[in-house]
């Protein structure tokens, strides 16, 4: 039976075998008032050293209700993924921007750089909304067993954007482009335009930055779907 996960983080080295340590607000509300954990139970930590087993040792109520765990192991990376892909996405309306995050996520993209587009949502860009996408985002970590999180860039404008050095393959997608590729090209940054797509002088913006066309079939996708389905297209087999 997998063992349920809490991220734990601090600055310096990772805690030792018989440390005892507290989770933050957020993840002992969910272990005892969501999840109702019972004391003793054995979990998995993630956080920037790696994974680590404790077991659940004690409550204190001060200043909020905080669950202490004993770490039973060290923290150890696992073997390290290859890079996944970048997403630069419009920014589209906030739950759905939400649901492509937590997906972006799960189906291991390395990055996320909402792009603000002719077409798309400014509104969705605050300093509010970073913090959102990066909690979704390590909800969604925690929950798939990835073990390192996803890189939440900045809001950028496309012409910034594209001004950027961007390493390996550079794809859009494009209703007129040709079909897809299915299976991990190697390093790939994949742009995906709002509801109606980029306008035509955002497009040739894109296409003179050196991004080929691909598509993804004759159906009209939202913007989040057809993100999502290509991303699942570049999982490695």
């Amino acid at each position: 039976m997998r063992l349920r996960r809490f991220s734990f983080s601090r600055p310096g080295p990772g805690p030792s075998p018989g440390d005892i340590v507290a989770l933050d607000q957020a993840q002992s509300h969910q272990a005892l008032t969501v999840l109702r954990l019972p004391l003793g139970l054995e979990v998995e930590l993630t956080g920037p050293w790696g994974l680590a087993r404790a077991s659940l040792d004690k409550v204190s109520q001060k200043p909020f209700p905080t669950l202490w765990v004993k770490m039973l192991s060290p923290f150890a990376a696992g073997p390290p993924a290859a890079p996944g892909p970048t997403l630069a996405l419009s920014l589209i309306k906030g739950q759905r921007f939400d649901w492509a995050v937590e997906k972006a996520t799960e189906l291991g993209s390395s990055a996320l750089v909402p792009i603000l587009t002719g077409r798309g949502n400014p509104l969705a860009a605050g300093e509010a909304k970073k913090t959102r996408w990066r909690r979704l985002s390590e909800e969604a970590r925690k929950q798939c067993g990835r073990p390192n999180p996803m890189d939440i860039r900045d809001p950028a404008t496309l012409e910034n954007f594209l001004g950027l050095p961007i390493p390996g393959e550079k794809w859009l997608l494009d209703p007129g482009g040709e079909p897809l590729p299915i299976g991990p090209p190697g390093p790939v940054t994949l742009l995906v335009g709002p509801e109606g797509g980029l306008t035509g002088d955002e497009k040739q913006l894109a296409i003179g930055a050196g991004f080929a066309p691909f598509g993804l079939g004759p159906l009209t996708l939202r913007s989040e779907t057809a993100a999502i389905t290509a991303l699942a297209r570049l999982l490695p087999a």
